[in-house]
């Protein structure tokens, strides 16, 4: 085996270890926030390793439902399917949502609404959400990745 080779097998191998971690963390997810799977939609969903993966999930409920999982080096987060009709279009609700979400932290913490968390804590977690809106935006705006 050439050396080329073998980095391109270990890149391959560490993108399924990868893939493999982000199954996981989102069927965890899914546990903790009560979400029930049926499937995986592997046909619509995406995943970016190292960045990003974000999949459509069946869910197994009564009537049925499927939701958008998105994970990575992203927030970990869902929503219904119906806001999105493909991956592309998730990535976009998802950073609105969390832009929102800022703002709304941002007027809380001028109000001094939050008072559990310190106003240092407050603002981390709203430049988070900034910065992990901005990078989904990017990647959805990005027409290389969707073609």
């Amino acid at each position: 085996m050439t050396q080329n080779s073998s980095r391109t097998s270990s890149h391959a191998d560490s993108e399924k270890d990868w893939n493999k971690e982000q199954y996981v963390a989102a069927m965890k997810y899914c546990q903790k926030n009560q979400l029930i799977v049926d499937k995986f939609d592997a046909a619509n969903s995406r995943v970016l390793p190292p960045v990003l993966a974000i999949w459509k999930v069946q869910l197994k409920s009564k009537p049925l439902k499927a939701v958008w999982i998105i994970g990575g080096s992203v927030l970990m987060d869902h929503v219904d399917a119906s806001v999105a009709p493909d991956a592309r279009a998730a990535l976009k609700h998802f950073s609105l949502n969390w832009q929102l979400r800022a703002s709304q932290l941002e007027q809380d913490l001028a109000n001094n609404v939050n008072v559990n968390l310190s106003k240092e804590k407050q603002q981390e977690v709203i430049d988070t959400l900034v910065r992990k809106a901005e990078t989904l935006y990017q990647l959805a705006d990005d027409s290389n990745i969707w073609n």
